[in-house]
């Protein structure tokens, strides 16, 4: 069994850090977005990390207000995703401490470049690269189903579990999410 490393090495934390990407970009999904502080005014929550959200740069949430990205409407970011990753170049205080950029957003017509400030009197172009959705082949899916549930009423495994498993090959619809948690009981001689 694999132990989790990224949980290993997950720094103690009120938000998402640099830190946090040194084993590479991750994608998450946009749960809710709330009035931050005077440094971060914007707190990105996401269902993957409930308890740490991105608290993006002023230069990264203009990358992500762009007309080009998810708009400056933050109530139509949610449900949205978006990849991060760690930059060792990112300047703070006139020190290069790394931080956190913005690689990729779904719901985006293309990929689009924009100019961000590198450090003061600098700007410099920052690409952002538009996320296709692998979703879940359906006929797997239907194929699948009844082992999956098997797994979760013999208790082996949770629909939390089952649905985290399969995401790994592809995104669930809502309604397949949905078969999984609240599977139809067909009883017998009913057609």
């Amino acid at each position: 069994m694999d132990v989790d490393i990224r949980a290993a090495t997950k720094p103690k934390s009120d938000q998402l850090n640099y830190e946090t990407f040194l084993t590479g970009p991750q994608t998450f999904t946009v749960s809710k977005v709330t009035p931050g502080d005077r440094d971060h005014p914007v707190f990105i929550h996401m269902n993957e990390c409930p308890a740490t959200p991105y608290k993006p740069s002023k230069g990264m949430l203009k990358c992500i207000a762009q007309p080009d990205g998810w708009g400056d409407k933050s109530s139509q970011w949610v449900g949205k995703s978006v990849t991060l990753y760690g930059d060792p170049t990112v300047i703070y205080g006139g020190v290069e401490v790394g931080g956190i950029k913005v690689a990729a957003l779904s719901d985006i017509n293309g990929d689009y470049e924009t100019l961000i400030s590198a450090r003061r009197g600098v700007r410099k172009p920052h690409l952002i690269k538009k996320i296709v959705i692998q979703m879940y082949d359906e006929q797997k899916f239907v194929a699948n189903l009844p082992a999956w549930l098997k797994l979760i009423a013999d208790g082996k495994a949770t629909t939390d579990q089952i649905i985290a498993r399969v995401e790994q090959s592809g995104a669930l619809t809502e309604e397949q999410k949905n078969a999984i948690k609240n599977p139809v009981v067909i009883e017998e001689g009913a057609e």
